[in-house]
């Protein structure tokens, strides 16, 4: 049985030197680069792991140009770009269809032609509609980030519920499953979560290997169970073909609770080319992991690097938690070197997130800078 492939989104430039942003049909980060490389594409940009990525079953059939203009979109949302502004040019790229519909609707009126009246404006209304049907699915995703990010259960469980007619993708369902799983685990019911999540396990190891164990793998972190999440983050590595997402999960759980010199042996395996951004703010993040448990002095500039990389993606809610964990990593390594008032201040805006996100000893060693 062949597996069917992701739509993994990438901005590149074309031969003719042009800046494209698109979809390229791969179920890896170097299978995308090496299609998009024969197509004559350059200064390649992955913008998700390609395990993460659905088929995408709403891309089908669509025109260059509309498969761009989604595109673009995605994009913008990635860098924060404002609900508002997506929607404008989401009306702006569909201009010419808009004026279609509004001149059939002028045309009824002039005619008194009710049937060409009533067709334009849904020829007219298609887009805007569909563009916003699109927006509050994202609005929704983004706040279901915020609540888990926050430990709001209630709130995120009703948009977990909201959410899942709307995402027909299994990456996508996995993904809230995978969330609700979570919010077991912190309430205490931690095999009920390993039970509602082993669906899941025989499908993605066909279709993305390795992907179940790395993500179930948050139920032992959960749990404070780090001999567990470590053996089950190798096995997700191991099953996975050297995947760079999980590869990266991989060696900052062992620079944080494992093995140091295997989290520094690892490193050799990174392909920084098939890195998307998001990405890159773990190489610092994991170098001063390393060189805090080796004492080694670096280890502040490395973490500090870490969090002003994940500052530049602001207020996202997917990076939040990140954020919060390497500003703890941060913050601890302060407080450590006597700066107390310094770690105060990196954590102040992000220690609720951090709170509820952060392993048990981590909190407890700065809870006495935040709660007096």
């Amino acid at each position: 049985m062949e597996k069917m492939q992701k739509k993994v989104l990438f901005s590149a430039s074309d031969a003719q030197g042009n800046e494209r942003n698109g979809f390229i049909d791969a179920n890896t980060n170097s299978e995308a680069i090496q299609k998009l490389e024969e197509n004559g594409f350059s200064d390649i940009t992955l913008h998700y792991d390609a395990i993460s990525c659905g088929n995408r079953d709403d891309l089908e059939g669509l025109s260059e140009r509309e498969l761009q203009r989604i595109a673009n979109i995605e994009i913008q949302s990635l860098q924060g770009v404002g609900s508002g502004t997506l929607f404008l040019q989401a009306l702006r790229q569909n201009w010419f269809v808009i004026c279609i519909g509004l001149a059939g609707c002028a045309w009824g009126i002039y005619s008194s032609s009710t049937v060409f009246f009533v067709l334009g404006g849904i020829i007219a209304l298609i887009a805007p509609v569909i563009s916003l049907k699109n927006l509050i699915t994202l609005s929704q995703y983004t706040r279901l980030h915020e609540a888990t990010a926050l430990g709001e259960h209630d709130k995120a469980l009703k948009l977990i519920h909201t959410l899942r007619p709307k995402f027909k993708a299994p990456e996508m369902a996995f993904d809230l499953d995978i969330k609700e799983a979570c919010i077991m685990a912190k309430q205490g019911n931690v095999s009920g979560a390993f039970d509602f999540l082993a669906p899941w396990q025989q499908k993605f190891d066909f279709s993305s290997p390795g992907m179940y164990e790395s993500r179930a793998a948050a139920i032992y972190y959960i749990n404070g169970d780090f001999d567990d999440l470590l053996e089950m983050m190798r096995e997700a590595y191991d099953k996975s073909d050297n995947n760079q997402m999980i590869l990266l999960d991989l060696i900052s759980m062992e620079a944080r609770y494992g093995d140091i010199d295997n989290a520094q042996s690892l490193m050799s395996n990174i392909e920084m080319h098939a890195l998307a951004p998001m990405c890159l703010p773990f190489l610092d993040w994991v170098r001063g992991l390393i060189a805090s448990r080796a004492n080694d002095p670096s280890a502040s500039n490395s973490l500090a690097a870490a969090v002003s990389k994940m500052l530049e993606y602001g207020n996202d809610s997917i990076t939040l938690v990140l954020l919060a964990l390497m500003t703890g990593s941060y913050a601890r390594e302060l407080q450590r070197n006597g700066d107390n008032e310094g770690a105060q201040k990196v954590l102040h805006n992000i220690w609720p997130v951090l709170k509820e996100n952060g392993d048990e000893q981590l909190v407890q060693e700065l809870a006495p800078l935040m709660e007096k």
